[in-house]
């Protein structure tokens, strides 16, 4: 059962839209946010509780989605947490980039609240199962 969401956004209301949509599609969960890769940083090294799942803007400042992506990857602690980055981006070659860095999904911003709780309903299940969210096939080489 997934209990904690961290999410990794400059945007206050982006942050304050997709704590309405997880409160209405998995309500429960605690969401717990940061400002950027930095703060997240911080966040993570000073709890003992981890998030089940991350979701990661991919435009921030001091520290952008990309580089926390390879951080969160690169260390023991949370190299095995899922992470999707979460984005207003649509570039096919960043996705395919941020695939191939470890993050699980690469999910687009939608200007549909209807849209985003659905899409949140789907990921959070297939998360909580324990299946890929993503087909390996999906990264060009």
């Amino acid at each position: 059962m997934l209990r904690i969401i961290f999410l990794i956004d400059d945007d206050q209301d982006d942050r304050e839209i997709f704590q309405e949509a997880i409160a209405i599609s998995y309500p429960g969960i605690e969401v717990v946010f940061a400002r950027d890769g930095v703060d997240a940083l911080e966040i993570l090294d000073r709890n003992n509780t981890l998030p089940d799942v991350i979701f990661l803007d991919y435009n921030m400042p001091r520290m952008n989605g990309v580089q926390c992506l390879k951080e969160l990857k690169g260390m023991d602690r949370t190299s095995s947490i899922p992470v999707i980055m979460y984005t207003t981006s649509g570039n096919r070659s960043h996705e395919e980039h941020i695939l191939k860095l470890g993050a699980d999904y690469y999910m687009r911003k939608t200007n549909s609240f209807h849209e985003l709780c659905s899409e949140l309903k789907r990921l959070l299940s297939t998360v909580e199962s324990n299946a890929p969210l993503h087909d390996p096939g999906d990264i060009i080489n």
